[in-house]
């Protein structure tokens, strides 16, 4: 069962996230059970399309007594409206990544038909959009940083999993339990990880300096340079120049926890970022997290030499992580290569 403060904070996330709706759309996202809630992960919401939620994966159509709750374009403006704030060339820096993150912590994807600007692609007619429910599970990470956390100390670890796995989630508490007894900064520039675009973050991340906005290859030396960190955390690197500001503070004994898109260690090979992030031998430890059922799991990879850059050893450590409620597992599986 779900610890009840837990529960509570996934029902805030929910309508916190559902506000952003207009309101018949925001009366078919409550239509359903207080199970389905705790459990979405995404509203999805296409031009001439049912609403529809993500729960567990899935994609389930909004139904109600007259049948599916068809989306209109004038409800995906009306969501964006409010996500921006009815000012959206404000937000245009974003809106050029694809993206929007509303009050809360909220990540709102677009889609639809793009045009070509000065500065880069915009999203001009969303037609689609998608909104990522941003939540909190304290107490997700314990178990997991028990076993990252060892005699030496906390070493560089990457978080790998697909989307919509609870990389930002982990993330999130893993930064929380670590600023117990370690220097922590944070780069929240998308201002997921703290859930507020300005003042007191919504999200607990304990003792953590959070700096929010700016690109990460900006904000990683000023942090490093100004709050002397023994750790800094950041969400998906994603760009040359993020790794090169990685690369650059690791040699001042930092260590990093970072977050990267991939469902097996072999995805980093097949895009050049990584590729080269593994070369670079940053990191010491690979989290890859998978998803069994409503469950999540991850396994702890260790490199293992500190010049065998490549090579990573299955330790045999596989948690099952639910709301707060971690139970070893063991595995029989190895290494899927190198």
């Amino acid at each position: 069962m779900m610890q009840t403060k837990n529960k509570k904070e996934a029902m805030k996330s929910y309508i916190t996230a559902a506000d952003l709706l207009p309101e018949r759309l925001w009366w078919g996202a409550f239509s359903v059970s207080e199970e389905i809630r705790l459990q979405t992960e995404e509203f999805r919401l296409r031009t001439g399309q049912p609403m529809e939620l993500t729960v567990n994966g899935r994609a389930c159509p909004v139904l109600t007594d007259k049948g599916p709750l068809l989306v209109t374009q004038e409800d995906i403006e009306a969501v964006l409206a409010k996500a921006s704030r009815c000012s959206m060339h404000s937000r245009e820096e974003e809106l050029r990544q694809g993206y929007l993150t509303a009050a809360g912590g909220h990540r709102i994807g677009l889609c639809g038909r793009a045009a070509q600007h000065a500065d880069g692609l915009l999203v001009a007619e969303p037609s689609s959009i998608n909104i990522r429910i941003a939540r909190q599970i304290l107490g997700l990470g314990d178990r997991l940083l028990e076993a990252l956390n060892g005699p030496g100390g906390f070493a560089s670890t990457l978080l790998l999993a697909p989307p919509g796995t609870g990389k930002t989630t982990l993330l999130r508490d893993l930064c929380r339990g670590l600023s117990n007894g370690y220097r922590v900064s944070v780069v929240d520039s998308r201002y997921e990880l703290s859930g507020c675009l300005s003042g007191t973050a919504r999200f607990d991340l304990g003792r953590c300096d959070i700096m929010q906005g700016g690109e990460k290859s900006a904000v990683i030396p000023m942090l490093l340079r100004a709050m002397s960190p023994e750790i800094l955390a950041l969400d998906e690197i994603t760009a040359e120049e993020d790794l090169a500001a990685v690369c650059a503070g690791s040699y001042t004994g930092c260590s990093f926890l970072a977050t990267a898109h991939g469902r097996c260690l072999d995805d980093l090979e097949q895009r050049p970022v990584y590729r080269r992030m593994m070369d670079m031998g940053i990191f010491r430890r690979i989290v890859l997290l998978e998803r069994q059922g409503q469950f999540r799991a991850c396994r702890i990879y260790e490199r293992r030499e500190q010049d065998d850059k490549n090579h990573w050893i299955d330790h045999d450590r596989h948690f099952l992580l639910n709301d707060g409620h971690l139970a070893e597992q063991r595995s029989a599986q190895t290494q899927p290569g190198a």
